[in-house]
Order: C-alpha cells, then sequence, then structure tokens
C-alpha cells in the first residue's frame, strides 16, 4: 500500500506571555515584533495574490547545456512561461498554453494560434496553426484548418495536413487519425500500419498500446498484435515495463504481458497513463502529486496540487 509522508503541519507555538520583570521596554519590543510578523503576513499574501502557484513540468529534460526550460503555469493569471531546473523563472508567463522544449524549440498559443519559440522566448515559427505539438525526431505535428500535418524545424508543412489528428513521432512511428480509426505512418507520411484502431499510443521499444472494443493491448512494427487487448488503460513501454490498469487498479507488466508488480495503485490521475520517466511516474494520492518507482515506492513527495503538462 502506498502510504506517502503527508506530514507536511507546521506546529505553532502562541509564546505570548512576558516575565513582568522585564518592563515597558520588553512590551515595546514584543509590539515591535507583532508589528513585523504583522507586515511579514500582509507581504507574503501579496506574493500569494501576485503569483499563486508556479508548478514546474517534471519531465527533467537534460538535452541542452543549461537544462532545457521547463513550463511553468501563473494561476491567477491564466498565463505560462518557463522556468529552469532551479525553478527561477527565465521566460515571462504571457502564452495562453504551451507545449515542453524539444529539439530546442517550444510549442505555445496566443490569442488563439500557435507557434515555437526558442529558449530564450523568441518566436522562430511564426504563431499560424490552430494548434500544435512538440517536436519529436525532427518533426512536429499541427492543425491547419481541420485537418493534421507535419511541420520541419523552419516551418515548412513536410507532411500535408491529411489527418483528423495526428500524434508525436516516436521511432519513426507517427499515429495519425482517418475517419475515427486510428493507425501509424513513417516520417515521410507513408502509411506502414492501416487506420483500425479505436485509439493508439506511441511507439516505444518496438510496441505500442492500442484500443479495440474499448480495451487495450500492443502491436509490435508489423502491426501484429503481441499482447491482446484486455486491460481498461495502458500506457507507453520504458524500462522494459508499462503500466496498465485493470478494474480500477493500476500495476506494470512486461513484454509478454506478465504483470511484474501487484494491482494496488488506486488513483493515477496525473498519470494519464504515461510512460515511465527516469524511472519515475507521477501519481495522485489524497489530491497531491507524488513520483514512484517501478515497484510502487514514493521517491519524490512533490506536495503540489497539479504537474504540468508531460
Amino acid at each position: 500500500m502506498i502510504t506517502p509522508d503527508t506530514h507536511f503541519e507546521t506546529n505553532r507555538q502562541e509564546h505570548s506571555l512576558l516575565p513582568a520583570s522585564r518592563g515597558l521596554k520588553h512590551k515595546s519590543a514584543w509590539a515591535t515584533a507583532r508589528r513585523c510578523s504583522y507586515l511579514a503576513a500582509v507581504l507574503i499574501a501579496i506574493s500569494a495574490a501576485t503569483c499563486t502557484t508556479v508548478i514546474a513540468q517534471t519531465s527533467f529534460q537534460t538535452n541542452l547545456g543549461t537544462r532545457s526550460p521547463k513550463a511553468a503555469c501563473v494561476n491567477n493569471a491564466a498565463k505560462w512561461g518557463y522556468v529552469d531546473s532551479t525553478g527561477k523563472l527565465v521566460i515571462n508567463p504571457k502564452f495562453d498554453s504551451t507545449e515542453p522544449f524539444s529539439d530546442d524549440l517550444a510549442a505555445v498559443q496566443v490569442d488563439g494560434k500557435w507557434g515555437f519559440i526558442d529558449p530564450t522566448g523568441n518566436m522562430a515559427i511564426p504563431l499560424r496553426f490552430n494548434k500544435a505539438n512538440s517536436f519529436a525526431e525532427h518533426l512536429a505535428a499541427v492543425q491547419v484548418g481541420k485537418k493534421w500535418g507535419y511541420i520541419d524545424k523552419t516551418g515548412n508543412l513536410v507532411i500535408p495536413a491529411q489527418f483528423d489528428f495526428a500524434q508525436k513521432f516516436s521511432e519513426q512511428f507517427a499515429a495519425v487519425q482517418v475517419d475515427r480509426k486510428w493507425g501509424y505512418i513513417d516520417t515521410t507520411g507513408k502509411v506502414l500500419i492501416a487506420p483500425k484502431f479505436d485509439s493508439a499510443k506511441r511507439f516505444s521499444e518496438g510496441l505500442a498500446a492500442v484500443q479495440l472494443d474499448h480495451k487495450w493491448g500492443y502491436v509490435d512494427a508489423a502491426g501484429t498484435i503481441v499482447i491482446a487487448p484486455h486491460f481498461d488503460g495502458a500506457a507507453s513501454f520504458s524500462e522494459q515495463l508499462a503500466l496498465v490498469q485493470s478494474a480500477g487498479t493500476f500495476g506494470y507488466i512486461d513484454k509478454t504481458g506478465h504483470a511484474v508488480t501487484p494491482p494496488r495503485l488506486t488513483s493515477a490521475g496525473a498519470l494519464s497513463l504515461q510512460h515511465v520517466s527516469e524511472q519515475r511516474d507521477p501519481v495522485e494520492v489524497g489530491g497531491r502529486y507524488d513520483y514512484i518507482d517501478k515497484v510502487g515506492n514514493v521517491v519524490i513527495p512533490l506536495q503540489v496540487e497539479g504537474v504540468c503538462g508531460l
């Protein structure tokens, strides 16, 4: 049973009594201390109102020499910016929505349109798309009109906008939707696995999670089902394991489909069935999001009420 540390309460002791022999000097000092405490409380309240919560994206990217900026949100202004790995704000919150940095670019939204910025916050690809995903394998899925295609890092549309929806590339495959069915294309736009699944996720370690008749299983690069669809939810493989959901509980399976950890996790709201990131997954426990390792132990108690997109 996962029982993350929840002892974050501060024991407050009131020292309201002063020795009478200390006289008026001590009373004055006490009054001054109270005024300082009150002023500090006011300043804290103003600070909290100005920037209610800044939540660093938890993907722990290290692909740049100085680390990629992480998406951060400022709740009261409903604007997004980016922080560095220490939590320092490096790109001011001015975007309506953001995606993580990848290939030195990040998708951002302003006034309903999407473009891409570089790590300094300068616009590298103009705001002209209806929606955009992060770059992966040097391509990014973008929506032009009502259809999705892919651009390169110069902003050129290299795979025409022809799909109902499109996901990021992974292992030279990208899941795309056509007529409500999902299949996979390569980086040239060629169909590798015909659209026949109700839903599909990215390839990882040679396998991809797919949904048929409301159940999830796994296919290989040829489109052959290698783990029969019988899970209620399924994540991409990482470190030879994948998180799956059955009957309201979560656990890990190996590439043969056998369970390697007991299905004991009862809440994974933040996870959204994502892959293991550096051998850690975020899970929700009592309204908080923590990171667990592959056997379910809490390794990073985040102590926050949300995480930015993975």
